[in-house]
Protein backbone atom coordinates (compact mmCIF):
# COMPACT_ATOMS: atom_id res chain seq x y z
CA UNK A 1 0.00 0.00 0.00
CA UNK A 2 1.00 3.92 -0.67
CA UNK A 3 0.15 6.93 2.16
CA UNK A 4 0.92 9.79 0.67
CA UNK A 5 1.33 12.23 3.12
CA UNK A 6 3.91 10.22 6.20
CA UNK A 7 6.01 13.01 7.67
CA UNK A 8 5.36 12.35 10.99
CA UNK A 9 5.01 8.46 10.66
CA UNK A 10 2.03 7.86 13.10
CA UNK A 11 -0.30 6.06 10.41
CA UNK A 12 2.31 4.43 9.22
CA UNK A 13 2.71 2.48 12.56
CA UNK A 14 -0.67 1.92 12.29
CA UNK A 15 -0.61 0.22 9.10
CA UNK A 16 2.03 -2.06 9.69
CA UNK A 17 0.03 -3.14 12.77
CA UNK A 18 -3.15 -3.65 10.44
CA UNK A 19 -1.54 -5.58 7.55
CA UNK A 20 0.66 -8.45 9.27
CA UNK A 21 2.00 -9.78 6.44
CA UNK A 22 2.88 -6.75 4.26
CA UNK A 23 5.01 -6.96 0.66
CA UNK A 24 5.25 -3.30 1.00
CA UNK A 25 3.90 0.08 2.69
CA UNK A 26 5.13 2.78 1.20
CA UNK A 27 4.86 6.47 2.78
CA UNK A 28 5.50 9.82 1.06
CA UNK A 29 7.27 12.57 3.27
CA UNK A 30 7.27 15.97 2.19
CA UNK A 31 9.64 18.14 3.34
CA UNK A 32 11.18 15.73 5.90
CA UNK A 33 14.68 15.29 6.68
CA UNK A 34 16.79 12.09 6.72
CA UNK A 35 16.70 11.83 10.41
CA UNK A 36 12.77 12.45 10.26
CA UNK A 37 13.07 9.60 8.02
CA UNK A 38 14.97 7.25 9.56
CA UNK A 39 12.97 7.29 13.07
CA UNK A 40 9.68 7.25 11.22
CA UNK A 41 11.15 3.83 9.78
CA UNK A 42 12.14 2.53 13.15
CA UNK A 43 9.86 3.16 15.21
CA UNK A 44 7.82 0.86 13.29
CA UNK A 45 10.61 -1.71 13.10
CA UNK A 46 10.82 -1.22 16.61
CA UNK A 47 7.11 -2.03 16.79
CA UNK A 48 7.69 -5.64 15.45
CA UNK A 49 5.34 -5.57 13.39
CA UNK A 50 7.75 -5.70 10.18
CA UNK A 51 10.67 -6.47 8.78
CA UNK A 52 13.23 -3.68 7.05
CA UNK A 53 12.12 -4.54 4.01
CA UNK A 54 8.43 -3.80 3.81
CA UNK A 55 8.58 -0.73 4.77
CA UNK A 56 10.20 2.12 1.98
CA UNK A 57 9.72 5.67 3.10
CA UNK A 58 10.50 8.23 0.03
CA UNK A 59 10.60 11.92 0.23
CA UNK A 60 9.33 14.02 -2.16
CA UNK A 61 6.84 16.24 -3.21
CA UNK A 62 3.13 14.77 -4.45
CA UNK A 63 2.83 17.82 -6.86
CA UNK A 64 5.49 16.07 -8.93
CA UNK A 65 4.81 13.73 -11.40
CA UNK A 66 8.14 12.68 -11.54
CA UNK A 67 7.53 11.51 -7.77
CA UNK A 68 4.55 10.13 -8.49
CA UNK A 69 6.45 8.00 -11.63
CA UNK A 70 8.84 6.45 -9.40
CA UNK A 71 6.08 5.53 -6.33
CA UNK A 72 4.24 3.82 -9.87
CA UNK A 73 7.51 1.54 -10.29
CA UNK A 74 7.22 0.38 -6.69
CA UNK A 75 4.17 -0.44 -7.64
CA UNK A 76 1.06 -2.15 -8.13
CA UNK A 77 -0.83 -1.40 -4.91
CA UNK A 78 -3.84 -2.71 -3.24
CA UNK A 79 -4.70 0.62 -1.20
CA UNK A 80 -3.62 4.24 -2.35
CA UNK A 81 -4.33 6.35 0.47
CA UNK A 82 -3.39 10.83 -0.26
CA UNK A 83 -3.56 12.41 2.97
CA UNK A 84 -1.08 14.24 1.85
CA UNK A 85 -0.99 17.91 0.94
CA UNK A 86 -4.83 18.53 1.17
CA UNK A 87 -4.05 21.15 -2.45
CA UNK A 88 -7.07 20.18 -3.97
CA UNK A 89 -5.17 20.15 -7.50
CA UNK A 90 -2.69 17.91 -6.10
CA UNK A 91 -5.96 15.71 -5.53
CA UNK A 92 -6.67 15.39 -8.91
CA UNK A 93 -2.95 15.17 -10.48
CA UNK A 94 -2.34 12.15 -8.10
CA UNK A 95 -5.46 10.51 -9.01
CA UNK A 96 -4.62 11.44 -12.53
CA UNK A 97 -1.40 9.50 -12.59
CA UNK A 98 -1.84 6.41 -9.66
CA UNK A 99 -5.22 5.00 -10.06
CA UNK A 100 -4.98 3.20 -13.47
CA UNK A 101 -1.26 1.98 -13.81
CA UNK A 102 -0.55 2.01 -10.26
CA UNK A 103 -3.57 0.19 -8.36
CA UNK A 104 -4.71 -3.49 -8.54
CA UNK A 105 -8.02 -4.36 -10.42
CA UNK A 106 -10.45 -4.16 -7.23
CA UNK A 107 -7.78 -1.99 -5.47
CA UNK A 108 -9.21 0.96 -3.42
CA UNK A 109 -7.96 4.32 -3.78
CA UNK A 110 -8.77 6.81 -1.20
CA UNK A 111 -8.50 10.88 -0.68
CA UNK A 112 -9.07 12.41 3.28
CA UNK A 113 -9.18 15.60 4.31
CA UNK A 114 -12.08 17.49 1.76
CA UNK A 115 -12.48 20.32 3.86
CA UNK A 116 -9.64 22.36 2.20
CA UNK A 117 -11.70 22.51 -1.64
CA UNK A 118 -14.62 24.69 0.37
CA UNK A 119 -12.33 26.93 1.43
CA UNK A 120 -12.96 30.45 0.51
CA UNK A 121 -10.32 32.28 -1.87
CA UNK A 122 -7.14 33.35 0.03
CA UNK A 123 -6.67 30.58 2.50
CA UNK A 124 -3.50 28.35 2.64
CA UNK A 125 -2.77 25.17 2.94
CA UNK A 126 0.67 24.57 3.74
CA UNK A 127 1.23 27.30 1.73
CA UNK A 128 -0.91 26.91 -1.19
CA UNK A 129 -3.34 29.20 -1.74
CA UNK A 130 -6.75 27.59 -2.51
CA UNK A 131 -10.26 28.97 -4.40
CA UNK A 132 -12.32 26.76 -2.85
CA UNK A 133 -15.92 26.78 -1.89
CA UNK A 134 -19.57 25.92 -2.58
CA UNK A 135 -22.14 26.47 -5.18
CA UNK A 136 -21.86 26.46 -9.02
CA UNK A 137 -19.49 29.44 -9.15
CA UNK A 138 -16.95 27.00 -7.75
CA UNK A 139 -14.78 25.49 -10.63
CA UNK A 140 -13.50 22.03 -10.97
CA UNK A 141 -10.29 23.37 -11.50
CA UNK A 142 -10.00 24.73 -8.04
CA UNK A 143 -11.90 22.07 -6.10
CA UNK A 144 -11.33 18.50 -6.03
CA UNK A 145 -14.39 17.49 -5.07
CA UNK A 146 -16.43 19.45 -8.00
CA UNK A 147 -14.31 17.62 -10.51
CA UNK A 148 -14.66 14.19 -8.71
CA UNK A 149 -18.29 14.53 -8.99
CA UNK A 150 -18.22 15.02 -12.61
CA UNK A 151 -16.88 11.59 -12.72
CA UNK A 152 -20.07 10.30 -11.68
CA UNK A 153 -21.30 11.15 -15.05
CA UNK A 154 -18.81 8.64 -16.52
CA UNK A 155 -20.44 5.57 -14.90
CA UNK A 156 -23.18 4.66 -17.08
CA UNK A 157 -20.75 5.38 -20.23
CA UNK A 158 -21.96 1.81 -21.25
CA UNK A 159 -26.16 2.42 -20.23
CA UNK A 160 -25.48 5.77 -22.94
CA UNK A 161 -23.39 3.80 -25.98
CA UNK A 162 -20.12 6.19 -25.14
CA UNK A 163 -17.64 3.82 -23.82
CA UNK A 164 -15.19 7.14 -24.87
CA UNK A 165 -16.78 8.98 -22.25
CA UNK A 166 -13.61 10.00 -20.05
CA UNK A 167 -12.46 12.72 -18.05
CA UNK A 168 -9.42 11.80 -16.12
CA UNK A 169 -7.14 9.32 -17.04
CA UNK A 170 -8.29 5.45 -15.48
CA UNK A 171 -12.28 6.83 -15.09
CA UNK A 172 -12.91 3.75 -17.42
CA UNK A 173 -11.64 1.24 -14.67
CA UNK A 174 -14.29 2.85 -11.54
CA UNK A 175 -16.72 0.61 -10.08
CA UNK A 176 -18.15 2.79 -7.79
CA UNK A 177 -17.23 5.88 -5.97
CA UNK A 178 -18.01 6.81 -2.17
CA UNK A 179 -18.54 10.25 -0.51
CA UNK A 180 -18.12 10.17 3.13
CA UNK A 181 -17.28 12.35 5.91
CA UNK A 182 -14.28 14.68 4.90
CA UNK A 183 -13.26 11.40 2.61
CA UNK A 184 -13.36 9.73 -0.74
CA UNK A 185 -13.08 6.48 -1.95
CA UNK A 186 -13.01 5.00 -5.44
CA UNK A 187 -13.08 1.42 -6.15
CA UNK A 188 -11.50 -0.10 -8.83
CA UNK A 189 -13.11 -2.84 -11.23
CA UNK A 190 -12.17 -6.29 -10.78
CA UNK A 191 -11.14 -7.91 -14.26
CA UNK A 192 -14.34 -9.86 -13.39
CA UNK A 193 -16.11 -6.83 -13.55
CA UNK A 194 -14.76 -5.53 -16.40
CA UNK A 195 -15.65 -9.23 -18.04
CA UNK A 196 -19.61 -8.79 -16.71
CA UNK A 197 -19.38 -4.94 -17.25
CA UNK A 198 -23.16 -3.94 -18.41
CA UNK A 199 -23.64 -4.52 -22.02
CA UNK A 200 -24.17 -1.69 -24.32
CA UNK A 201 -27.48 -0.17 -23.93
CA UNK A 202 -29.82 -1.95 -27.45
CA UNK A 203 -31.44 1.78 -27.65
CA UNK A 204 -28.93 2.98 -29.99
CA UNK A 205 -27.86 6.60 -29.85
CA UNK A 206 -29.62 8.58 -26.50
CA UNK A 207 -27.68 10.97 -26.07
CA UNK A 208 -27.37 14.63 -28.02
CA UNK A 209 -23.54 14.39 -28.78
CA UNK A 210 -23.37 17.54 -29.35
CA UNK A 211 -24.25 18.40 -25.87
CA UNK A 212 -21.81 15.30 -24.81
CA UNK A 213 -18.91 16.58 -27.05
CA UNK A 214 -19.11 19.90 -25.01
CA UNK A 215 -19.66 18.84 -21.67
CA UNK A 216 -16.24 16.66 -22.43
CA UNK A 217 -14.30 19.28 -23.89
CA UNK A 218 -15.43 21.66 -20.53
CA UNK A 219 -14.91 19.05 -18.17
CA UNK A 220 -11.36 18.27 -19.41
CA UNK A 221 -10.72 22.10 -19.73
CA UNK A 222 -10.56 21.66 -15.79
CA UNK A 223 -8.29 18.93 -15.16
CA UNK A 224 -4.94 20.03 -13.52
CA UNK A 225 -3.54 19.41 -16.85
CA UNK A 226 -3.99 18.38 -20.83
CA UNK A 227 -4.08 14.55 -19.94
CA UNK A 228 -5.38 13.92 -23.73
CA UNK A 229 -3.43 15.78 -26.03
CA UNK A 230 -6.49 18.09 -26.31
CA UNK A 231 -8.67 15.12 -27.88
CA UNK A 232 -11.97 17.52 -27.96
Amino acid sequence: MVEIGAKEGASLGVWAKYFTNPSLILGLAYGASMDDLEKVKSDALEAGVLNAGSLLIMEGDQGSTEVLKKICEKGPYHIIVDDGSHYPPHMVLGFAELFRDCLVPGGLYVIEDLETNYWKKGKKIYGYPVSGGIGKTVSAKDSAVEKFKQLIDVLPRYQLNVEDFTILPGDELICSIEFGMNIMAFHKCTEQHLFDRPETAPFGSVLNITMYEEHIKEARSTNARDFFNSAF
